[in-house]
């Protein structure tokens, strides 16, 4: 378990590093490098614990249902929430497109007012 532990921070620590280097804002990027280090430090306080003794759980026929009608819930919340996510980036690409064009626009109708000024 702390093997695994480990892997999941040290993979979580190696993803943040990767999205600092796209990052150039300032504040966030010291915002992800103070987390960084607090998952170094997390890291390190695992590395030295002992490992703890394996726990069994006996879950009876009703747990173990409850269960797996949770697990399924929250698949198809996750299902839905990528999909949420598709959607609002197809949004921001489309207002994103949108925007160029209007400011395009705007530049063109700035060029003829600025040439019908110098007309008069």
């Amino acid at each position: 378990m702390k093997q695994a532990i480990m892997s999941y921070i040290t993979a979580l620590i190696n993803v943040h590093n990767n999205a600092l280097e796209r990052i150039t804002d300032r504040a966030t990027n010291s915002n992800i490098k103070t987390f960084i280090n607090e998952l170094n430090d997390l890291l390190n306080f695992i590395a030295d614990s002992p490992e703890e003794k394996h726990i069994t759980i006996i879950l009876n026929k009703k747990d173990n249902e409850t269960l797996r009608k949770r697990i399924k819930e929250l698949e198809e919340s996750c299902e839905n929430m990528c999909e949420v996510e598709r959607n609002l980036h197809e949004q921001i690409k489309q207002l994103r497109a949108d925007n160029l064009m209007w400011q395009n626009a705007c530049n063109q109708l700035r060029e003829k007012l600025e040439k019908l000024e110098a007309i008069k």
